[in-house]
């Protein structure tokens, strides 16, 4: 299994709206294979999301990226209510 870990920045104030973006384009653009989760801290820094997305090979990570097209709309709103900044991390399941 293939775990890719991003976190981003949210503006202050805009935390839920940026989650509910997120949340939005999962449920409409209809490629997101395998699990898809989105954090919002409880103890850890200020104003920070993390989505973690699941696929179950390298294939499926490449392929799903490939076809993920959100649209001017979608990248308007989100800069709109993020800041610069954040991390991407992929992570390959060990057990």
């Amino acid at each position: 299994m293939i775990v890719n870990r991003r976190t981003f920045v949210a503006k202050r104030g805009h935390i839920e709206e940026a989650c509910e973006l997120l949340a939005k384009e999962r449920r409409h653009s209809g490629v997101v294979p395998g699990a898809m989760r989105i954090y919002v801290p409880e103890i850890a820094p200020f104003d920070t999301i993390v989505l973690e997305l699941e696929f179950e090979d390298w294939e499926q990570y490449h392929r799903m990226w490939a076809e993920w097209s959100p649209g001017e709309a979608f990248w308007e709103k989100w800069y709109a209510v993020t800041e610069g900044g954040g991390t991407n991390a992929v992570w390959r399941l060990v057990e």
